[in-house]
């Protein structure tokens, strides 16, 4: 599933992109993907989708935001697109039809003045939903219970401090939830315990002064440096461009169990926290 940084990635691709250019019209191949609030409709009616294509014909993008990991879409008008790839929901944009590439996983093209958008999901969880204003697209209850940007200026080490210290829940389930910081997700949760030293089934209400500085400034280093090499590419994952992400690389310990750890050599252990394969070393974390 694409995490915040590889969703940042996508949002930062297409701003290169999409700003200034027309909707001419849109191609609808799988109507279920558009939502209308607060749920995603079972059964979509041609007139839901008619009513989607005809709202942004003729629309001029003017700028793409991301929080936590929606992408929004914001025009000159003041309507709004907000999307959310789910497991396997790609934004492609190509030039001209020439290097347009279509198959049955594409569900929704965007036809621009200068060039296409692409909405393509293997696994069709992803969606998109649109409003009138950039301000009904923030009022939407997708984002009434998740926290600070991990580079908001808000999102301080007393104010982590402070989250942490008040729930007996452990690290890395509080961290998945997006209840306090957003972006840390299944593989970013495995870093930053193991970069912490901090196991990740640690209560945080024991979490010690400088166990918590070591969190808050891996959360924002890792994030970041996902971010600056396009995210982390397992298997669909890929930028606007199409270019897969870079950071598998650095990874250290996520998907490593049974490999020696690189740190102690000692081997790496799993476990499951909130249904998730997490991995973890003994020996180098408490």
């Amino acid at each position: 599933m694409p995490e915040l940084p590889e969703v940042e990635s996508v949002r930062k691709s297409l701003s290169l992109c999409l700003p200034n250019k027309t909707i001419q019209s849109i191609t609808m191949h799988y109507p279920k993907i558009i939502i209308y609030p607060p749920l995603r409709v079972k059964t979509v009616s041609k007139n839901i989708t008619s009513d989607f294509c005809q709202m942004f014909q003729n629309e001029i993008f003017k700028t793409i935001h991301r929080r936590a990991k929606n992408l929004i879409f914001e025009f000159y008008s003041g309507k709004t697109i907000l999307a959310h790839l789910k497991m396997t929901g790609q934004f492609l944009f190509y030039n001209d039809l020439q290097h347009l590439v279509e198959d049955k996983h594409t569900h929704l093209i965007f036809n621009l003045n200068q060039g296409f958008l692409v909405y393509r999901d293997v696994r069709k969880f992803g969606y998109l939903i649109g409003f009138k204003s950039l301000e009904a697209c923030y009022n939407h209850a997708c984002f009434e219970k998740i926290g600070l940007e991990p580079f908001d200026k808000k999102f301080t080490l007393k104010y982590l401090k402070q989250q942490l210290s008040n729930t007996n829940s452990v690290l890395k389930s509080v961290l998945l939830q997006q209840k306090f910081v957003v972006g840390c997700g299944n593989i970013y949760c495995d870093e930053i315990c193991f970069k912490s030293k901090v196991l990740p089934n640690r209560k945080c209400n024991t979490l010690l002064d400088f166990e918590i500085e070591a969190i808050y400034k891996n959360i924002k280093q890792i994030l970041q440096k996902a971010i600056d090499f396009n995210g982390t590419s397992f298997s669909d994952y890929v930028n606007s461009d199409g270019q897969r992400g870079e950071f598998i690389a650095f990874l250290k310990v996520y998907g490593k169990h049974g490999q020696p750890c690189p740190t102690c050599q000692h081997t790496l252990q799993k476990t499951t926290i909130n249904t998730r394969t997490t991995t973890f070393c003994e020996y180098c974390q408490k």
